[in-house]
């Protein structure tokens, strides 16, 4: 079994392994094919705010739980 699939059925300790194996290929992929720009010219139009633009404010929220109480009744801690 490669490192991949054990990675797959649930050996998570292999993970680091495979991220310092995959990481400069993947790189080397993205600066050989020229897609290291992702996001391509529309970034200039993302980036680009008038003083005048409408500032939004998003916010996410989460709420722990433990396992051994998932009814999360007093044990609730939110984030």
């Amino acid at each position: 079994m490669g490192e991949r699939e054990e990675i797959a059925a649930g050996g998570g300790d292999k993970t680091p392994d495979f991220t310092k194996l995959a990481m400069p290929v993947v790189g080397s992929g993205l600066i050989v094919t020229g897609t290291w720009d992702v996001w391509g010219w529309s970034k200039n139009s993302l980036l680009y705010v008038e003083p005048t633009t409408l500032r939004i404010v998003e916010a996410g929220r989460a709420v722990l739980i433990s396992r051994a109480n998932p009814s999360g009744r007093h044990t609730a801690e939110c984030v």
